[in-house]
């Protein structure tokens, strides 16, 4: 999990340097940036470490030429739309959005700053980019999408006696729905019954 954390905060960096029109070694007089959390999980506190991170390898220096905005919204939507309108209000250079509900949130809230979406499994699905191979508009990121198929095709080469596989997500998560779905057609194809 950490070398995924530390990719998606490296990646996260090069595209801030790329946004800013920088060289590396050349950080920016200052930078102000927010980054907005669903919820406090182990996984999540991961990316936002990550981002911290990054930025500090890359020269930018909190207190120094760097402002982080952090906000957590506990899982509280109502929260988090509040949240969402305060941070643009700010007009961040850069905010990093974590999980889709913060990502769909801050899309609803601005059109101009950059977003940088981390912990979001299809954002496709969630409508937040109309393809993974380009950006739209002022949201940009990566995708957390496990590799479905190689993960059913290696099960399946254990030889186990399974004939039904159960499926757990949240029905009210766009990226769950997409993730069961791809799953489902993966499973089913390989001989698998899917509940």
């Amino acid at each position: 999990m950490k070398k995924v954390v530390k990719f998606v905060a490296l990646f996260f960096a090069l595209i801030l340097i790329a946004g800013q029109g920088l060289v590396a070694h050349a950080a920016p007089a200052k930078l102000k940036v927010a980054i907005v959390q669903l919820v406090t999980h182990p996984s999540l506190d991961e990316i936002t470490s990550g981002i911290k991170e990054s930025l500090a390898s890359h020269g930018y220096k909190e207190g120094d030429n760097l402002e982080i905005d952090f906000q957590n919204a506990e899982g509280d939507m109502n929260l988090l739309h509040n949240i969402s309108e305060e941070v643009v209000a700010k007009e961040p250079d850069l905010i990093f959005a974590i999980t889709t509900p913060v990502a769909q949130s801050l899309q609803q809230a601005t059109n101009k700053i950059p977003i940088v979406l981390a912990g979001i499994t299809d954002p496709v699905s969630a409508k937040l980019v109309t393809a993974l191979d380009k950006t739209d508009g002022n949201i940009t990121g990566v995708s957390d999408f496990a590799p479905l198929e190689d993960l059913f095709k290696q099960f399946k080469s254990l030889d186990l006696d399974v004939k039904t596989i159960g499926m757990m997500y949240t029905t009210s998560e766009d990226n769950a729905k997409a993730e069961v779905e791809k799953a489902k057609a993966i499973a089913e194809k390989l001989g698998y019954k899917v509940e």
